[in-house]
């Protein structure tokens, strides 16, 4: 009898241990497919570096890195010296863009009902988010 509970018992954690490996791997392609990763590789946020003081703080609804779609989870720090995704997961480190790596800002051509999106490229990958942020209209407003 204690033999078939010690192989329900290791059965159940190789169970287990497949089940989380497998979550670990679908987040981590998606965090690949969506370049998160790449853009990581130069524009990881140091906690130590100096951004500027923080002019504003916008949690989006919806935010896009290339194809991928995160919903309710980043939020988007708009600094003196750049911008800075945060993403609630924790296995995707925070991302900052200094001003001068930022083009292209300006509405998306992707048409939502309910709000107008607005985008930014960096190493030609978009970042498209749900939100206006007016620290971000008044930095790059003239780089359309």
């Amino acid at each position: 009898m204690e033999m078939v509970w010690i192989n329900l018992a290791l059965g159940f954690f190789t169970l287990a241990a497949i089940v989380v490996a497998l979550v670990l791997g679908i987040l981590y392609g998606v965090s690949f497919l969506a370049g998160w990763g790449a853009l990581a590789r130069n524009y990881r946020a140091d906690e130590a570096a100096f951004k500027g003081s923080l002019l504003e703080e916008a949690r989006p609804w919806q935010v896009w890195v290339g194809p991928v779609r995160y919903r309710n989870i980043v939020r988007i720090l708009i600094y003196e010296y750049g911008v800075e995704l945060r993403n609630a997961m924790p296995f995707l480190p925070p991302l900052f863009f200094r001003w001068e790596d930022i083009h292209g800002y300006g509405p998306s051509k992707m048409l939502l009902i309910a709000r107008q999106p607005h985008e930014f490229y960096v190493d030609d990958r978009r970042i498209l988010f749900t939100a206006k942020i007016q620290a971000l209209e008044e930095r790059l407003g003239n780089r359309l």
